[in-house]
Parts: structure tokens; sequence; C-alpha cells
């Protein structure tokens, strides 16, 4: 953000015509130094600067984003001290998003609530926006507030609020679902770190809604030659009648009857979390004697659905020696929640692989079975990278008897 850009607000909106023959402020103008006046009301006498929005603190932004016919997202973006011409501005800066309803004197606010910002000296830039909407009116509102300094690096602060519009007291009411922060540089030297960060969005089970997923990409070095890169994924998910942080949209828990166990301290994990989280590099590898039949992996949904087809990934995917070198599953049983069960012949391919589902009915889980294995060049554990589930939706509720 340009120095220019942040010439003090308030002060091109406090100034009301003296005259009647003056000419009015234009609407943007009066609306956001309404929405100014309701949010910090000034003391009676007081004197305030130059930009100033209550004393000691001065407008960085007011960003807006409407909500509803009768309601809209406000983020007002203080600092406690005037941005110079030439200057950056220095640490001290604080933020509030609240929810108003109404104009002119019937404006009121609804809600209120404190966002945390990036640390560090520089530019800043904010904005509110929605993330997600909700058929019925419900919301994700995403907050974004990033500094930046050539010298020190850059940060971000993320924060998603859900609003849900209601009647009395829960009218306009903001829940805080989740914060993550990340840094796209962190300056010059070592150690150093860059990440990046992207949303996704997919369809959730409920039709009407969708979930969201923010994945950050890593890269972190100690000196030229140490670096290591990870990735982190957080979610947000609609669970019926709100949304919630969630580690998984879909599925509440993998339960397994076996997992191999790391030799080494700092050994890649084997575990059945490993095949839901988006990642062919990283397998569930069952870890009981011999070639691995009868070893299962367990998946319960966190709400009765209907599921069209299962992809997985049928071998530890991480590269192609490592795949040789470790059995891969040939033929499995899925096992339904409705008692029915199916089984499937697999290739020997490190390609997903659609197993079209039988059964029709609601499932509460889906257990999957090895039956046979194509046996690795140096490992007899059999492992799998990935276990999906497509065209699935939200069963209906069971009558009321």
């Amino acid at each position: 953000m340009s120095m220019a850009s942040l010439v003090p607000l308030l002060a091109l909106l406090t100034a009301l015509p003296a005259q009647a023959n003056e000419q009015a402020p234009p609407a943007s103008q009066a609306r956001e130094r309404a929405l100014l006046e309701v949010l910090h009301p000034p003391a009676k006498g007081a004197e305030l600067e130059e930009g100033e929005v209550t004393p000691g603190r001065f407008l960085v932004k007011l960003d807006t984003v409407v909500l509803d016919t009768q309601r809209e997202a406000v983020l007002v973006v203080t600092s406690g001290q005037a941005p110079g011409e030439y200057e950056p501005l220095r640490p001290g800066l604080e933020a509030e998003l609240a929810v108003v309803r109404g104009v002119g004197k019937a404006l009121t606010v609804l809600s209120r609530e404190r966002v945390p910002t990036p640390s560090g000296v520089g530019e800043y830039q904010a904005s509110v926006s929605t993330a997600l909407d909700g058929k019925k009116g419900e919301k994700v509102i995403l907050v974004d507030i990033s500094s930046h300094n050539d010298g020190e690096g850059s940060g971000v602060a993320l924060t998603f609020f859900q609003f849900l519009a209601g009647t009395g007291k829960k009218d306009g009411v903001l829940e805080r679902i989740m914060e993550d922060r990340y840094t796209p540089s962190s300056g010059s030297g070592y150690p150093h770190e860059r990440e990046d960060a992207a949303f996704d969005t997919q369809p959730s089970v409920h039709e009407g809604y969708s979930d969201l997923s923010l994945r950050v990409s890593g890269h972190y070095c100690d000196t030229d030659e140490e670096c290591r890169s990870e990735k982190r994924v957080e979610r947000i998910c609609w669970e019926g009648t709100r949304y919630s942080r969630s580690d998984d949209c879909l599925v509440r828990v993998v339960t397994t009857s076996s997992e191999l166990k790391s030799g080494k301290a700092d050994a890649p994990t084997y575990d059945s979390d490993n095949v839901r989280d988006g990642e062919d590099s990283t397998a569930w590898c069952e870890g009981a004697k011999g070639t691995g039949r009868g070893e299962w992996l367990k998946f319960t949904f966190n709400t009765p659905v209907t599921v069209g087809e299962l992809t997985l990934v049928a071998g530890y995917n991480k590269s192609p020696e490592v795949w040789r070198r470790n059995a891969r599953l040939k033929r499995v049983r899925l096992h339904f929640s409705d008692g029915t069960r199916q089984d499937a012949d697999l290739d020997d391919s490190a390609s997903p692989q659609d197993i079209l589902l039988e059964t029709k009915s609601a499932l509460e889980s889906v257990k999957l079975e090895v039956l046979a294995v194509y046996p690795g060049s140096r490992h007899a554990d059999a492992c799998v990278s990935e276990v999906d589930f497509s065209d699935v939706q939200a069963a209906p509720p069971s009558p009321a008897p």
C-alpha cells in the first residue's frame, strides 16, 4: 500500500458543510463517517488531531463488506502513530471487526471483535471479505491483514469469523472460527522462511453449502544447504447447523487394525491419518506380520452420507523406488455399515483407482480390508497413500416415529 493511500480518511469525513449552500460530501464518505462515529463515538469536548479516530489512535484503513440487505461487516484498522508522508507505519497496529445494521440515526452495532495483526514495521494492507456463503444467509467472513518491509520481510494474519443472521440477542453475532499466520518472506539472512497460502473451496456434503481449505506451503532454510519444505492444511466445514474448524470435512476418524512403527525418531510416520492428508508422499502401512491379508482401515463419517465412489492410491507413492519396495493392494473388500460388502480388484499402478460403490444406503462408516497384495521388492508391509470419497451427500434425516 502506498503512503498516499494512507491519507487519514477521518480528516476527509469530519468537515460537514457549514452553510446550506455548500456541496454535501459524497454518499460513500458520509457512510464511512457515520460508521466511524457509531463505532468510536467522539468524547464530549474532545479535540482530535487530523486523522485521529480516538485520542492517540489514527485511522489506517476502513473496509466493509455487505452481508445481507440489512447488515454489513466493517473492518477498522488504526495505528498509534499518524502516518507520515515518507515514513512507514510503526508498530501499534490495532484492528476491529464489527457487524452493523441500519442507516443514519438508526445505525446500530450488533457485535464487534478484536482482530489480530501481523508484527513488524512497514506498510500495511487490510481487507474484509466473505469466504463462504450458505444458502440461508450463513457466512464465513475473512479478515486479511498484511505487513511488508523491504528489509524485514512480510507477514500475514488471517482471521475467519462466522456470521449467522438471527433475531434478538443473536442478531448479527460474530463467532471466531480460526486464526492463521504465515510469512511470505522473513527478510534477508538466516534462518529464513518463505510461505505461500492458497484457498480452495469444495462442495459440502450438505447441499447448498461449501467447505474451505487453507493450504500453506513453506520453505525453511537454516543455511544455503540446509533447507526443508513443509505443508499444512486448515479446514472450515459446514456441519449442518454452523461452520466449524475441522481436520476433515467428511471423515470424523480413521481407525486401523495395525500401523507400522518407525524405527527412528525423525523417520516418517505410517499412521492411518496419512490416507486423508491429500499427499501421495505419505502413507498408512500396516504393521502386522505376513503379507497384510486381513488388515484394514475404517472410515467413520461426520454424518450419515450416501457415497457414489471410493478412490485410492493403493501403495506408498512417495517415489517410484519407494513404490516398488513396499507391497501394494491387489484385492480389497469393502464392508459397509448397512451390513453389505463389496470386493474389488486393483491394478498394480501408482495412479488413483476408482471403485464404484454398489450400495445406495446411507452409511455411517466404510471399512477397507486387504485381501491380497502385490509383493514389495524389499518390504512385506502393505501401504496405502490416499483414500477419498466422491459423489457424497448428507443423508436426509430419518422421519420422526
